[in-house]
């Protein structure tokens, strides 16, 4: 405890719990059988995700929300043009705890062939380097055995995740691919709202 209250000759012995009163704000020790007014103290604003959305917060990182798609047919740019289209870019990944996430919201269960399977993400190659199309930070990956496997110089490559592997080598793995790849899914990550719980006076 570093702040206490108490009036005077308090707390005293054999009381569980403590209450304040309301004349003199000072705190005395209770029964915590007692019943007695309260007070609730929640946060000034929380965040939320939009309808459709899912928030998760990883370690050292700030709480996103996410959302999976199912789309037939649709290729990197774009799936990439369609999160913008919600105020969101195709995910970035910066943990393995993210990736076990982003991997979960498009689990099925059973391998799945890669063109199936595969969802994209927002990992480009650009300029003769790997970059998050959301501008964040490439401090995370999770290649799969031998990749990346595609880029030179010229490449624009972008990149897949298996969320269902054949084997260990491949589960929640990245690959890379031409742009013009066509794939079936893809998942986009954006900031939470705040939304304002109390307004001070």
């Amino acid at each position: 405890m570093i702040y206490h209250d108490w009036q005077v000759n308090e707390p005293s012995a054999n009381q569980g719990c403590a209450a304040s009163s309301v004349e003199s704000a000072l705190w005395t020790a209770q029964q915590c059988n007692s019943t007695k007014p309260f007070v609730c103290r929640i946060p000034a604003a929380i965040e939320v995700c939009d309808a459709g959305w899912s928030y998760f917060q990883g370690p050292n990182q700030n709480g996103m929300c996410y959302k999976y798609t199912a789309q037939r047919s649709i290729q990197f740019l774009n799936a990439q043009n369609a999160c913008l289209s919600q105020g969101a870019n195709l995910v970035s990944i910066h943990s393995k705890e993210e990736n076990d996430y982003v991997s979960s919201l498009a689990l099925v269960g059973t391998y799945l062939d890669y063109h199936i399977g595969g969802v994209f993400i927002g990992l480009q190659y650009i300029n003769s380097e790997w970059v998050w199309l959301d501008g964040s930070k490439f401090d995370y990956q999770n290649w799969a055995s031998n990749r990346p496997q595609y880029p030179t110089n010229t490449d624009t490559d972008g990149t897949f995740l298996y969320p269902d592997g054949a084997d260990e080598e491949l589960s929640q793995k990245w690959d890379d691919y031409s742009l013009g790849s066509v794939f079936n899914r893809y998942i986009c990550k954006k900031k939470p709202n705040l939304t304002l719980m109390c307004e001070g006076s």
